[in-house]
């Protein structure tokens, strides 16, 4: 349910697959806290009345959330898609096709990173999967192919999953699938889909989306009212603010006088951006408020917070309160946030610099 360009993740996806032509869909979901903020969104969205909402009582994993809904299926290869994906421009008949065509058991949408990846998918020259590695200090067991989450599934792999214990598709499927010699095979995408596991990769997405946003925000009730803004129904802002884009700004939002916004950033809905205010390259949540000369840099604002008059914030998620909950935010990579001069070390008696520097 996490927002993407003001949206729920949800929405995106069940937008795409709509889209595609996929019009019988299920999402399962697990039975807690959450569960009626889930229900509310399935009876209150508008244009998805083809979506079954069915819940879990308890953990299951990624595998037996499928199992589960052995019932559902009428004998064809199905697509399963983790709730922590974002599908982008992913086209769904090309990778059925390939599952049909490698008569696959099980299929695993993958794509080539830049860095070795700490869960990687190995295969041979023809896509099918070896093996699905963990972070490993050998370089031969360490791939660049990362798993985004959505996967094809044959109904005989049903067949593999334990029905009455926690089950992973790729930490054990995987394994059993090979074992019983049904072939697993990796279908390389080149689409922006992508998986989210971290505020890192949260705000990644967002940065690469917001600098080719067109083709999603016009289908979303978004104008283009300047080169790379975009804005929503009854925004306001004021003739005095300062707009570079790539900007966002949800409906019902205010922009007051001698505000900046720099992008890449996206104003959530019915936030209010008060005079002398700042923004620069940063997530802010619906109904935020921004008062008076307050700033945030490089960072994410949770939504319904008021960041107060003069308060400046940079390179943090911004939270009203911190709890065990939220350890999860934390970023996994560490990141340096420039150079703060205290004393000058002395070392022989002689000033030095603390860092070598280049000549």
């Amino acid at each position: 349910m996490v927002s993407i360009l003001n949206k729920p993740l949800m929405e995106h996806t069940l937008n795409h697959l709509n889209n595609n032509g996929l019009s019988d869909i299920i999402v399962t979901g697990s039975n807690g806290p959450h569960s009626p903020l889930y229900k509310d969104f399935f009876n209150g969205a508008d244009g998805f009345s083809n979506v079954r909402y069915v819940e879990e009582n308890r953990p299951r994993g990624t595998a037996g959330a499928v199992r589960d809904l052995h019932d559902h299926m009428d004998g064809h290869p199905f697509l399963a898609i983790s709730g922590n994906c974002y599908t982008g421009d992913i086209d769904f008949d090309d990778v059925l096709d390939f599952h049909r065509e490698k008569g696959a058991a099980l299929t695993i949408v993958v794509k080539r990173m830049r860095r070795f990846s700490p869960e990687g998918i190995c295969c041979k020259a023809d896509g099918m999967v070896e093996d699905v590695t963990r972070i490993h200090s050998s370089r031969e067991r360490r791939s660049h192919l990362e798993s985004v989450g959505i996967y094809v599934f044959s109904p005989p792999a049903l067949d593999h999953i334990d029905d009455h214990s926690y089950f992973d598709i790729k930490e054990q499927l995987v394994p059993a699938l090979r074992k019983a010699k049904l072939p697993v095979y990796a279908y390389e995408t080149t689409s922006r889909c992508k998986s989210l596991y971290t505020v890192k990769d949260y705000f990644d997405l967002h940065r690469t989306l917001l600098h080719d946003a067109g083709d999603v925000l016009s289908g979303a009730g978004m104008t283009k009212i300047a080169d790379g803004i975009w804005a929503g129904e009854n925004v306001t802002i004021s003739p005095q603010a300062y707009l570079l884009g790539p900007v966002v700004i949800g409906a019902d939002s205010v922009i007051g006088r001698g505000t900046q916004i720099i992008g890449p950033t996206v104003i959530g809905e019915r936030c209010t951006l008060e005079k002398g205010s700042l923004v620069r390259e940063s997530i802010v949540g619906n109904d935020a408020v921004m008062e008076s000369s307050s700033r945030t840099q490089y960072c994410i604002v949770d939504q319904g917070l008021r960041i107060t008059a003069g308060e400046s914030f940079s390179n943090k998620i911004v939270v009203d309160d911190i709890g065990e909950e939220d350890a999860s935010l934390m970023v996994s990579d560490h990141m340096f946030h420039g150079i703060a001069a205290v004393n000058p070390s002395v070392l022989n008696s002689q000033k030095r610099p603390l860092l070598p520097r280049n000549r």
